[in-house]
C-alpha cells in the first residue's frame, strides 16, 4: 500500500512538472513570437511621431501619444487594432525582429521604422516629440526616489474584499465598460491598484475634464502665495490686454464666477457632440486667442446666478494663473508649485492653437498621481505629514457654492463636483473631478475614502453610480 501511494505521488509530482514545463514553454514561446513586433518605431517622413509595440500579459499592444489599444497579429505580418477601424502591416524581418510596420489612418498611409531607443526611454519618446504637448516638470530628487505611498490591503482596513475582488473581476470582463485602472486609497493606505487592457503605472492617460480640478489646485496654489488677492476680484484685474472687452457688465466678472461657471456668458458645449467641429468648445480651442474666443461673447445671463458649464472659463482661468505669476505658461507654473511636492511623473499637458495649455481638458497623469490628489485634498491639503495646499482653500473649493444643470452631480464648487450617495440606509456626501469617458477622483469624507477610475467609455452609460453604490461604499461601510 506504501508503494502505491509512493508511486502515486511521484506520478503526481511527474504530471504537475510537465504542466508546468509546458506552461513555460509556451510563455518562452510567445515572448519569442512577439520578440519580432516589439519595440518602437518612428514615422520616416516626420520623426516626431512614434508609436510602441509592447506585450503586457500575454497580449500585444500598440500605444501613441493619443491612444493604446490591443492588436492581433494575422499570418504573422498582418494586424489590426482591436477597438478602432485600423489595419497594417509589419515587415522587413532582420535578426529576427520586424524593422518596418505601415498602417492606414483616415485614408493616408503612415510609414514607421524601428528605432534604436532604450526602453526606459519610450514613454518620453512617443510625448516629447509632438509639438502641442509640454511636460510638466518633476521634482527630480523625490520623484527619482521610491513613492512614498503607504501600501495596504482591503482586509487590512477592515474592507469587505471578496466584495472588492467581484469589482475588480467585472472590470476584467468588460462590465463596466472599458475600465483602464481601479486604485482605492483607504485611511491613507493604497489598498487597491489595478489596471486593465493593457494599462500599467507608469503610463499616464488623459484626464480630459479631470484637467479643471487641477487647474483649480493651481489657482489655491497662487492664492497662497500672494500672487493672487482674493476670488472677489474682477477678472480684469489680472487680464490687462483684454480691458476694451471686459467693459460694461463684463466689468463685474470675478474670478469666483468663472471658478463656478456663472459668467453669464453665451456658452453652451453639452448641447452639440463633441466631436463636431461647431461645438463652441472645439471652436474655442481651435481659434488664434481663446481668451478673447471666450470673453467676447454676450452676456445672456445675470453674473452669478446661472450655472453653465463652460471649458473657456477655465482656459481663462489659466491665462490669469499664468498673468498673476509671472510664469511663462500655465504648465511652467504647474512645474513650480507645491503640486511637484506629490512627485508627479510623466504628467504632460496640451496645448490649444494658439500656444497656450487646454487647462479644461488636456492634462496627462498617471492614476497613481490621480489617488495622491483625491488623498491631498481629502486631508485638507495634507500629504504624508506636509502642507502641500492651503486647507481653506481645500475647504472653499470643494464646498457647494452653485446648483449645476447635470442629473448626474447636482453641485458644484471650484470645478469640483458634489452630490450625496444613499446606501444601506446612510447617506455620503462625495466630492469628485470628473472626466468624459469615466475619468474619476471621487472622495467621501465619511469614509476616508478616495477612489480613481480611469476609463475609454466615450458615447456609453456611466458606470460610477453603480461601481460606487453597489461595490465600493458597501465594502468600505
Amino acid at each position: 500500500m506504501k508503494l502505491f501511494i509512493s508511486r502515486l505521488l511521484l506520478l503526481i509530482l511527474l504530471i504537475a512538472g510537465y504542466s508546468c514545463t509546458k506552461i513555460s514553454d509556451n510563455s518562452a514561446q510567445r515572448e519569442q513570437v512577439f520578440y519580432k513586433y516589439v519595440g518602437i518605431y518612428s514615422d520616416r517622413a516626420n520623426n516626431n511621431y512614434k508609436v510602441i509595440v509592447k506585450e503586457q500579459d500575454g497580449k500585444l499592444y500598440i500605444k501613441d501619444w493619443r491612444v493604446k489599444d490591443e492588436i492581433t497579429i494575422e499570418n504573422d505580418i498582418d494586424f489590426r487594432l482591436k477597438n478602432f477601424p485600423i489595419e497594417g502591416h509589419f515587415n522587413n524581418l532582420e535578426h529576427r525582429r520586424y524593422q518596418d510596420l505601415s498602417f492606414e489612418e483616415n485614408g493616408t498611409t503612415v510609414r514607421l521604422s524601428r528605432s534604436e531607443i532604450p526602453l526606459i526611454k519610450y514613454e518620453d519618446a512617443i510625448y516629447e516629440s509632438i509639438d502641442n504637448l509640454i511636460k510638466i516638470d518633476e521634482n527630480k530628487t523625490e520623484a527619482e526616489s521610491p513613492i512614498e505611498i503607504k501600501m495596504g490591503t482591503v482586509s487590512e482596513v477592515n474592507g469587505d474584499a471578496e466584495s472588492i475582488n467581484d469589482l475588480i473581476e467585472k472590470f476584467k470582463n468588460g462590465y463596466f465598460g472599458k475600465q483602464n485602472s481601479l486604485l482605492i486609497m483607504k485611511d491613507g493606505k493604497l489598498v487597491v491598484e489595478q489596471y486593465f487592457r493593457g494599462w500599467s503605472r507608469e503610463e499616464n492617460q488623459s484626464m480630459y475634464s479631470v484637467s479643471k480640478s487641477f487647474t483649480s489646485l493651481l489657482l489655491g496654489d497662487a492664492l497662497a502665495k500672494g500672487f493672487i488677492d482674493s476670488v472677489n476680484d474682477p477678472i480684469s484685474k489680472y487680464l490687462p490686454e483684454y480691458t476694451s472687452i471686459l467693459a460694461g457688465e463684463k466689468e463685474k466678472i470675478t474670478i469666483k464666477d468663472l471658478l463656478t461657471m456663472s459668467a453669464g456668458l453665451d456658452w453652451d458645449e453639452w448641447s452639440t457632440s463633441c466631436y463636431d467641429s461647431n461645438n463652441i468648445r472645439n471652436r474655442e480651442t481651435s481659434s488664434v486667442d481663446s481668451v478673447e474666443f471666450t470673453l467676447s461673447l454676450p452676456l445672456v445671463n445675470e453674473i452669478g446666478e446661472v450655472f453653465t458649464y463652460s471649458s473657456g472659463y477655465v482656459t481663462v482661468i489659466g491665462e490669469i494663473i499664468k498673468n498673476a505669476t509671472g510664469a511663462a505658461s500655465l504648465a511652467d507654473f504647474a512645474g513650480q508649485s507645491s503640486l511637484l511636492k506629490l512627485c508627479l511623473k510623466n504628467a504632460y499637458w496640451f496645448e490649444q492653437v494658439d500656444g497656450r495649455q487646454d487647462a479644461g481638458a488636456g492634462l496627462k497623469l498617471r492614476p497613481l498621481d490621480m489617488a495622491k490628489i483625491g488623498q491631498i485634498v481629502l486631508d485638507k491639503g495634507i500629504w504624508n505629514d506636509q502642507r502641500i495646499i492651503d486647507e481653506a482653500w481645500i475647504r472653499e473649493s470643494t464646498t457647494t457654492h452653485i446648483l449645476t444643470n447635470s442629473n448626474i452631480w447636482g453641485e458644484y464648487g471650484y470645478y469640483w463636483w458634489s452630490k450625496y450617495y444613499n446606501v444601506n440606509g446612510k447617506k455620503y456626501r462625495a466630492v469628485a473631478a470628473c472626466g468624459g469617458g469615466g475619468q474619476h477622483i471621487i472622495i467621501i469624507e465619511d469614509l476616508n475614502l478616495v477612489v480613481v477610475t480611469t476609463a475609454e467609455n466615450f458615447g456609453r452609460r456611466k458606470y460610477d453610480d453603480a461601481i460606487m453604490s453597489k461595490f465600493i461604499i458597501p465594502a468600505f461601510q
